[in-house]
C-alpha cells in the first residue's frame, strides 16, 4: 500500500468552503456595524455602554463547529496515511496529537505515553516533525497557537457549549473631552481587553461624578464627554474563552499547511 492523501484534503476541502461561506455572512452581518456605542446617565454617573441592534445568527456557532470537526479530522486522516508511509498498518486509536503540555504528551500512563499511543507505527521521521509543531513548543502563547484553537473548539462542541457573539478584538480607546482643556486620550491595557464577547448592555468603562458639597447644579457631562474611538470587531464565538472568525481562519490556514508539509515528505 502507498499514502493517499485524497481523503485527507476532501476533509480540508470542506472545511474551506464552509468557512469562506460563513466569512461571506459575516462580512454582510458586520456592514453596516450592528451594534451602537452610546453615552448613558443614571443618576451621577455616566457609562459608555454597548447596545447591540442586530444578535448574531446563533446558528453560525453550529457552523464552526464543523469547520473545526472538518479540519481536525484531516488531520487524523494524515495520521493514518503516515503509517501506511511507515510501513505499517493503521490500528485503532491513531489520532494526531495537540497537546498544550509536554509532559501530558510524552509521560507514560501505563505501558505507553499519549504520543506513543497515538502515533503508533508512524515512522521516527515523522514523529519529529509532528513533535516541532506542539502547541507547548510555543511556551506562555501555548494557547495561542493555531492548532490549541482548533483543538479547544473541537473539545467545546463536544458540550454543546459554543455560542456566537459579536467580539471586540482590539482594546478600546476612549477620549475623554473637556471644556477647558485639550482632548486627552485614554488607552486601556492589560489583559481584560484581549477579544472579548460584548452583549447588550454592556459597559465599556464608566465615570462618577458628585457635585460639590451644597450644590446640585450641573452634571458631569458639563466638564468631560467621553467618546469612542477605535475598536475593530469581528464575529466570535464563545465558551470558556472566546475565539474569533480570524482564528479559526488561521486555524484551518495552519491545518492545509500542514497537510502540505507531509506531502512532501511522503514516498511517491
Amino acid at each position: 500500500m502507498t499514502a493517499d492523501l485524497t481523503a485527507v484534503r476532501q476533509k480540508l476541502a470542506r472545511a474551506k468552503n464552509k468557512l469562506d461561506a460563513l466569512s461571506k455572512e459575516a462580512a454582510a452581518y458586520l456592514d453596516p456595524a450592528p451594534y451602537r456605542f452610546v453615552v448613558e446617565t443614571r443618576g451621577y454617573t455616566e457609562a459608555i455602554t454597548c447596545r447591540i441592534d442586530r444578535p448574531p445568527n446563533p446558528d453560525w456557532a453550529h457552523e464552526l463547529a464543523e469547520i473545526a470537526y472538518q479540519a481536525r479530522s484531516s488531520l487524523d486522516l494524515l495520521i493514518r496515511q503516515l503509517v501506511i508511509d511507515s510501513g505499517n498498518v493503521p490500528k485503532r486509536g491513531t489520532q494526531f496529537p495537540i497537546f498544550i503540555a509536554r509532559n501530558e504528551y510524552t509521560t507514560k500512563r501505563g505501558r505507553e505515553s499519549p504520543r506513543d499511543r497515538m502515533l503508533k507505527g508512524v515512522a521516527t521521521r515523522h514523529r519529529r516533525v509532528i513533535d516541532n509543531l506542539q502547541p507547548y513548543q510555543r511556551a506562555r502563547k501555548a494557547h495561542e497557537d493555531p492548532l490549541a484553537v482548533l483543538q479547544a473548539v473541537s473539545n467545546r462542541d463536544k458540550h454543546n457549549d459554543i455560542y456566537t457573539a459579536v467580539a471586540a478584538v482590539k482594546k478600546p480607546r476612549f477620549k475623554l473631552a473637556r471644556r477647558d482643556i485639550d482632548d486627552l486620550i485614554v488607552d486601556f491595557t492589560g489583559d481584560k481587553f484581549r477579544p472579548y464577547a460584548m452583549a447588550d448592555g454592556d459597559e465599556l468603562i464608566s465615570l462618577n461624578w458628585m457635585p460639590p458639597p451644597g450644590s446640585s447644579q450641573g452634571t458631569l457631562n458639563t466638564y468631560v464627554h467621553l467618546e469612542v474611538m477605535d475598536l475593530e470587531t469581528d464575529l466570535g464565538f464563545h465558551s470558556d474563552r472566546l475565539f474569533t472568525l480570524a482564528d479559526i481562519d488561521r486555524a484551518v490556514l495552519h491545518t492545509s499547511g500542514i497537510v502540505d508539509r507531509f506531502a512532501a515528505r511522503i514516498r511517491p
